[in-house]
C-alpha cells in the first residue's frame, strides 16, 4: 500500500525559497519515496525522490529535500508499504535566495 500526502505550504517572506520539509515518524522505520510540486492541485512535477529514516532514535535523517519557485502545494508519495508508521510534517524549512548585483561605472 503506498501512502500520498498532499500539503499546501505556507507563505514565507520575499526573498526566500523552500528548502525541505521536515517529516517525524514514531519507532525505527526507513522510507522512499518521491516529491512532487503543484502551483494547483491539478498541476505536479517530480521534483525528486528521498529516503528518510530513524534507527534507535539516534540515527536520523528526516529532511526532505526540494527547490521550489513559487509552488504552493507539495505531494510527497511514499512507494513502499509504510502503513504501520504514521508521518507527521512538523516544519517546512526555506532559505533566503541571493541576487546578483552588477555595478557599472558611470
Amino acid at each position: 500500500m503506498n501512502g500520498i500526502y498532499v500539503l499546501k505550504l505556507p507563505k514565507i517572506p520575499s526573498k526566500t525559497r523552500y528548502k525541505s520539509i521536515v517529516a517525524e515518524g514514531s519507532g525505527e522505520y526507513e522510507i522512499k519515496g518521491k516529491i512532487y510540486l503543484g502551483k494547483t492541485l491539478d498541476d505536479w512535477t517530480l521534483d525528486s525522490d528521498f529516503t528518510i529514516y530513524s534507527y534507535n532514535g539516534e540515527n536520523v535523517l528526516n529532511e526532505i529535500k526540494f527547490n521550489s519557485d513559487d509552488e504552493k502545494f507539495v505531494r510527497i508519495e511514499i512507494s513502499q508499504n509504510a502503513s504501520n508508521i504514521k508521518l507527521e510534517f512538523t516544519k517546512v524549512l526555506y532559505e533566503s535566495v541571493s541576487e546578483k548585483m552588477e555595478f557599472k561605472k558611470p
